[in-house]
């Protein structure tokens, strides 16, 4: 289960409140069925532009977003930096069903709705990567990890440096600092 909230000055206000998600997928699902039977892709994307809109309510969307646009672009002109623009004013929010080896289920990994993607360009599913950890996360940090002194020096920055430390008290982002940089030390 997952959904999107987004920030309106105050308020958050989840992606249902102002997308009929539900039946916009339905379409969509329709619209992939008809590209599967071999209808044009221009046609299917021409109404796809057309009735996208009557299932987002402009009147409810948050100030500065519009949706219509970010998926044509997406869509349509295959700009996929409108991705990027909606998840910079989106927050997800996923939820999920403890899973480890003793009640991993397959048919539950596959709608998984949170995924990694590995350096390779495999994407895979939160539950499948966390679980069983030697099929995957081992196996990609080994062949793609480096040490944080290597990478320090590669990228010219030090990991302490990214710390966010935004309404966070001075002593709290250096007491991090100290600890971030004990473990560089001790791995170095």
């Amino acid at each position: 289960m997952a959904t999107y909230v987004f920030k309106d000055g105050e308020k958050l206000i989840p992606i249902t409140r102002f997308v009929d998600v539900e039946s916009l997928l339905t379409y969509l699902e329709k619209k992939a069925d008809e590209l599967k039977a071999g209808k044009s892709k221009y046609l299917v994307g021409v109404d796809v532009l057309l009735k996208l809109r009557k299932f987002i309510d402009k009147s409810k969307q948050p100030k500065g977003l519009s949706l219509p646009k970010i998926l044509y672009n997406a869509f349509l002109r295959h700009d996929y930096d409108s991705l990027g623009d909606f998840h910079h004013k989106a927050m997800f929010i996923g939820l999920m069903h403890f899973m480890d080896l003793y009640n991993y289920d397959i048919e539950r990994v596959k709608k998984c709705s949170i995924h990694y993607t590995s350096p390779d360009g495999r994407i895979i599913p939160f539950c499948a990567f966390k679980v069983i950890p030697e099929w995957y996360r081992d196996k990609i940090q080994k062949q793609y990890g480096i040490p944080i002194p290597e990478w320090e020096k590669r990228t010219g920055r030090k990991l302490t440096d990214d710390l966010y430390k935004d309404d966070v008290p001075i002593r709290d982002v250096e007491s991090k600092k100290q600890k971030i940089e004990s473990v560089v030390t001790t791995r170095a």
